[in-house]
């Protein structure tokens, strides 16, 4: 026997098979434990993540029901009324559009003829902003109808106003 070496005593069944201190045993079992053959089927890092997004959200609408009069049940009528407002209001008010970055002048010298106003109706569609060709469009009309001599020649005239001169000429 060595000199610090413990000495050899017979075992019994109750000891532990091997007596190896706490640092050496935690090192050994790292080494071992990050051999690849022990994390062949581990998640990905994207598979990681959608858990812990996962994970997230679950907790978010656990709390969120606790907190909520009737529990999940009333967390899903909230939810639910909220969608249905969200509906009806895009229903109404259209989808939201940017204005343009550099609008036209507001006044001119002079009227726009009525090509002028279809041309400006066709670049307005060409850029998907419908609101404003179907407004030149019925400005042309009417601007059309005025250069005919079917309409009097009136600024801040109405479509339905044009509309009624229109039918009774």
């Amino acid at each position: 026997m060595g000199l610090g070496a413990a000495p050899l005593l017979p075992r019994t069944g109750d000891d532990p098979p091997v007596t190896i201190p706490r640092d050496p045993a935690r090192e050994a079992a790292e080494r071992e434990l990050s051999k690849p053959m022990y994390h062949e089927n581990d998640p990905s890092l994207l598979q990681r993540a959608l858990n812990g997004f996962w994970n997230w959200v679950d907790d978010l609408f656990s709390a969120a029901a606790a907190a909520t009069p009737g529990g999940g049940l009333g967390l899903l009528v909230i939810v639910l009324a909220a969608v249905a407002l969200g509906a009806a209001l895009w229903w109404r008010l259209g989808t939201p559009h940017r204005t343009p970055a550099s609008a036209p002048p507001l006044f001119d010298d002079r009227p726009r003829s009525a090509a002028e106003h279809r041309a400006a109706a066709e670049a307005h569609a060409a850029q998907g902003h419908w609101n404003q060709a179907v407004q030149e469009r019925m400005r042309g009309l009417v601007r059309a109808l005025e250069e005919r001599a079917l309409l009097d020649p009136r600024p801040g005239r109405t479509a339905d106003e044009a509309a009624a001169e229109a039918g009774r000429t």
